[in-house]
């Protein structure tokens, strides 16, 4: 964006609708150096614009990519035989078994904090908490004889025990971290890496899981990143060229100096196939100078004295030259001063 030197030697493009009035013949009057008024004779077959009350804008655009606005891999919890995993596609919600490799399971409960321990009585933390809220949930304490707090006591490991027995593991009433996987909300397979029947160690990935909701991350470059902010509009275009709606999440450094990270959000989740690792089309306006009275540029004259100057055509049909200030030019468009909303400008 610059502010106007020479108007005349700005080239116009897409100058967009404007109001335009055809005149058989006319006479500029034309504001000299000494500031007199003369009138000039004007080609037959001119015609007017009108200034008009807009916003000047910079459209941009760049590409990202759809993601999972969440993933994990699910490890084996032994080393065997994977016997049985869900499919791709499936969804994962709490009580849902992941995955069977030779006698144990991986079975996912509600909740964010990952088990990163085996749990046994005694055992206190939020996770006791977290294992603790999804067991009752799961109605193995119909007699309420559990009090959901961080405490691994002997009603808990009782509750533990029934909940093995309905699993078809060995009832210990000790929680092994790996046949738990705690997810803060329903998520969906995205691939079985250890099918049926392939042998695993212990911690190998077997299946991955991601969010059903996704985000689009793109790497844009600075000059255009720097008109971004969280909370910002912007239009998503698909692979069939369905447009959606999104909002800017994050605008963070990128891999260099040269490019910011953005991760946008699509407004309507709903709308969103699964598209993992597809790329789009991002676009977005930026709105530089709001409710401008603007000009075309060419319909500026530039005085040997160094100001500018446009013919205004009033109603009875008679012109004067008012000298005005230009300001931003975008598009073909001039933020101008000096003359009102509405008024005819004499287009040479």
């Amino acid at each position: 964006m610059q502010r106007v030197r020479d108007i005349r030697s700005i080239a116009v493009f897409g100058v967009g609708a404007v109001a335009v009035t055809t005149l058989a013949a006319a006479a500029f009057l034309v504001l000299n150096d000494s500031g007199a008024t003369t009138a000039e004779d004007v080609p037959i077959g001119y015609s007017t614009v009108e200034v008009q009350q807009r916003d000047l804008t910079v459209d941009h655009e760049a590409v990202g990519s759809i993601e999972p606005l969440n993933a994990l891999v699910v490890a084996s919890p032994t080393s065997g035989t994977v016997i049985e995993t869900l499919r791709p596609g499936a969804t994962v919600s709490a009580g849902s078994i992941i995955a069977t490799v030779d006698d144990r399971v991986v079975v996912a409960i509600d909740g964010a904090t990952p088990m990163y321990r085996d749990l046994t009585v005694g055992d206190v933390g939020p996770d006791v908490a977290q294992l603790e809220a999804a067991l009752v949930g799961f109605g193995l304490d119909p007699d309420v004889n559990v009090t959901v707090d961080d405490e691994f006591t002997a009603a808990t490991a009782s509750m533990v025990r029934d909940w093995q027995a309905t699993i078809g593991i060995v009832e210990s009433g000790v929680v092994r971290a790996s046949n738990i996987v705690a997810l803060p909300e329903p998520m969906r397979v995205t691939n079985v890496i250890g099918s049926m029947g392939t042998q695993v160690a212990e911690g190998d990935p077997i299946v991955a899981l991601a969010t059903h909701d996704q985000v689009v991350n793109a790497l844009v470059p600075i000059v255009d990143a720097t008109t971004l902010a969280a909370g910002a509009a912007v239009v998503l275009r698909l692979p069939d060229r369905t447009e959606l709606d999104g909002t800017v999440h994050a605008v963070t450094l990128g891999t260099d100096a040269t490019v910011r990270s953005v991760v946008i959000t699509f407004d309507d989740p709903g709308l969103v196939p699964s598209l993992d690792g597809v790329t789009i089309d991002i676009s977005w306006t930026d709105v530089v100078v709001e409710d401008a009275p603007t000009l075309p540029a060419d319909v500026f004259r530039h005085l040997d004295s160094g100001i500018y100057v446009v013919d205004i055509l009033a109603a009875d049909g008679t012109t004067s030259a008012v000298q005005v200030q230009p300001g931003m030019v975008l598009g073909g468009l001039v933020e101008v001063s000096g003359v009102p909303a509405g008024a005819a400008v004499i287009r040479p």
